[in-house]
């Protein structure tokens, strides 16, 4: 027999690369060409001087073969009093941070790499206001973890971790400020949000974080940042203290703070910007 793609396949997949039946038509790219074997493709890519030289060749290096196109699963939780066109706003605010923040690493990271995860990056977006409206982060996780099992999609942070949008959320990501590729917009405080959630989560099945409930806020700043940073290891050595029950545990991607249900920063690592606004509520949620 001859060698085994190691990508992993699902009833969606399209020559090989992932797709969802949401999308319109299956992600393609002239740098990944239909008839080109993989075993041909990993030769080509793994000459070019660029390879493995930086921080997002490594994380192209690692993930196109296994979960190109990469990207979120988007669960929609709010519907009413939320516009279409608010929606679509905060679905390309979304996307800006992304695309922003990997341009304004152009300056000293090799562009090829950045050209390639830019093109490669697509989301999931679940709509569905009778299954959705509402919806409780243990919900989400359910439909996530049943798609992700079903479609057998397992080990890379796809499959591990989907975002959630609620009307907190949406209002957050709305009043963010619009961000920039010369990289300014990564160091304000009052980044909008979107909810983290845990696949693998079991209420209770983690003794030393007891008041962790499964997800994270996780700043719309960040979502290439953990994506590229996410490994079990490392997330669980990233989680901050929760002093008590009804705080959330929150991420920008690198750095951790805590904070109540309205924004209110409570604690911080040493090394998160929010470390300087302890007690003040820099988000804009309300």
């Amino acid at each position: 027999m001859g060698e085994i793609s190691p990508r992993p396949s699902s009833p969606d997949s399209f020559n090989d690369f992932f797709h969802h039946k949401s999308w319109p038509e299956p992600w393609t790219s002239p740098d990944f060409p239909a008839d080109e074997p993989w075993q041909e493709r990993d030769r080509r890519f793994q000459s070019y001087p660029w390879w493995n030289a930086d921080k997002t060749a490594r994380f192209f290096a690692e993930y196109y073969e296994y979960m190109w196109p990469w990207g979120y699963f988007i669960y929609r939780t709010c519907y009413e009093n939320v516009s279409e066109a608010d929606w679509k706003e905060a679905m390309r605010k979304l996307d800006a941070c992304v695309h922003c923040f990997l341009r304004s690493r152009r300056t000293f990271r090799h562009p090829e790499p950045i050209r390639l995860i830019c093109e490669g990056y697509r989301n999931v977006v679940i709509e569905d206001r009778e299954l959705l409206e509402g919806a409780s982060v243990h919900q989400v996780r359910h439909l996530f973890d049943d798609w992700m099992t079903r479609h057998d999609q397992d080990g890379t942070p796809r499959s591990e971790f989907c975002l959630m949008i609620d009307d907190k959320a949406l209002r957050s990501i709305l009043k963010t400020p619009e961000p920039s590729e010369d990289d300014s917009f990564l160091f304000g405080l009052d980044a909008g949000y979107v909810i983290l959630v845990a696949r693998r989560f079991q209420e209770g099945g983690i003794r030393d974080y007891e008041n962790y409930q499964g997800f994270f806020r996780l700043d719309i700043t960040g979502l290439w940042s953990f994506m590229n940073d996410y490994r079990n290891d490392v997330f669980w050595r990233k989680m901050p203290h929760i002093p008590r029950p009804g705080l959330i545990p929150c991420t920008d991607g690198a750095f951790t703070h805590v904070e109540d249900e309205d924004g209110t920063v409570v604690a911080a690592s040493a090394f998160s910007r929010r470390s300087k606004v302890i007690g003040k509520k820099p988000r804009a949620i309300s």
